[in-house]
């Protein structure tokens, strides 16, 4: 019986990393740029999520993965008077005009994450925190496996701080 469960288990894991590959090559799905590290007894995620707020992006835990999730919402686009053209100046139209940009190379839209951490963590205590564009997630790892949970973690906001020097959390 053991050997069956334990072949079950390694194909529900397979199965998990083949839905979080999907999920990371899901096309209109923006991916932002994010850093982990491993520090004092913790998983460190830093992912840039420059103008989203706490209320547009969610975390979850999912196996032994964290999902950050969202919607990066499009600024509303200004407008302007139209020009009106020499030798047109009787005319007065009645809307306004969009700004003509010459570039416009930022991406909006949903988003989605999913790290996979490399050990046993308590995702019950997961802080995070967004703050200057970078949402920053702080997992302590255990040593016993608990990762089979699902916890929702919530995120606070401060003003942008320095790091703490030296590892302190």
């Amino acid at each position: 019986m053991d050997n069956r469960l334990r072949d079950l288990r390694r194909e529900a894991e397979a199965l998990l990393e083949r839905i979080a590959a999907a999920e990371v090559a899901t096309p209109g799905l923006l991916r932002p740029v994010a850093d982990v590290q491993e520090l004092a007894g913790h998983y460190i995620l830093e992912i840039e999520l420059p103008g989203v707020r706490p209320g547009e992006v969610q975390i979850y835990s999912q196996r032994d993965c964290v999902v950050v999730e969202g919607i990066k919402p499009s600024p509303e686009l200004p407008k302007m008077p139209p020009r009106i053209p020499f030798g047109l100046q009787g005319s007065t139209p009645s809307s306004m005009t969009p700004v003509s940009y010459q570039c416009l190379e930022r991406q909006y839209g949903p988003f989605r994450r999913i790290f996979s951490l490399p050990g046993p963590c308590d995702l019950s205590q997961t802080r995070a925190e967004l703050s200057g564009g970078i949402l920053t997630v702080i997992i302590p790892t255990l040593t016993e496996d608990r990762r089979s949970r699902r916890f929702t973690i919530q995120i606070s906001t401060r003003p942008p701080a320095a790091r703490p020097a030296g590892g302190d959390l």
